[in-house]
């Protein structure tokens, strides 16, 4: 390794130290993977696209209870080809979802609700080393899914905080996310560009009244 990537790798090693009590899931490596651990989301799991079917997509704001969600659905992508020997992404199921999020976003999403049963989680932050995410980014996450492929489409809604908007959690043009697997050994990585009427516009004005009809001729 050089003197330059093995300085980051301490300083992340450091800042993991910091976050003690929410980085227990991951270890920042110091050795020939290291590119593993820099890049979302930060650390080692087989990242397989080819044979993994997992996908999740933004499905836009929806309104339960009185509260506003984001809601956001995971599924499994029927065309993706089966392996010759099966690995950890060719069978994944639902453990957990992880998204690069704003810096507001831990102020705004406290609480999620998954189906199909809407249990209740709390949702949990971790902290990014600096210069590996857009400043201020932190890892977002819903973690103990647990549900069986047979469960997709799995929904996963993201309650809002009063006052909070789509932009103060996804502020990004696009949003990375990953679906682990319950192993937590399979993390593709996703990206999604979210249409951004679906997020921003305004519900369309209605129509104009008719104009009266016009009066019978004189007789």
């Amino acid at each position: 390794m050089s003197r330059a990537l093995l300085v980051l790798a301490v300083a992340c090693a450091a800042i993991a130290s910091a976050q003690a009590d929410r980085l227990t899931s991951r270890s920042l490596a110091q050795d020939e993977n290291f590119l593993e651990y820099t890049t979302f989301p930060f650390c080692r799991c087989d990242r397989d696209t080819q044979f993994n079917g997992v996908r999740a997509f933004y499905a836009g704001e929806l309104t339960v209870g009185g509260f506003q969600n984001l809601e956001w659905q995971m599924f499994i992508d029927g065309s993706v080809p089966t392996p010759p020997v099966p690995t950890p992404c060719s069978t994944s199921d639902f453990g957990k979802i992880e998204w690069i999020a704003g810096p507001r976003a831990e102020q705004c999403v406290e609480l999620a609700f998954v189906d199909p049963a809407m249990r209740q989680k709390t949702v949990d932050f971790v902290a990014i080393a600096p210069g590996l995410s857009p400043p201020g980014a932190v890892i977002m996450k819903v973690t103990n899914i647990n549900l069986p492929r047979s469960a997709a489409p799995v929904q996963v809604l993201l309650r809002l905080e009063p006052g909070c908007t789509y932009a103060d959690v996804f502020p990004y043009p696009s949003i990375q996310y990953t679906v682990f697997n319950s192993a937590k050994d399979c993390c593709p990585l996703g990206i999604i560009n979210p249409p951004p009427q679906q997020q921003f516009s305004p519900p369309p004005s209605p129509p104009p009244p008719s104009p009266p009809p016009s009066p019978p001729p004189p007789p």
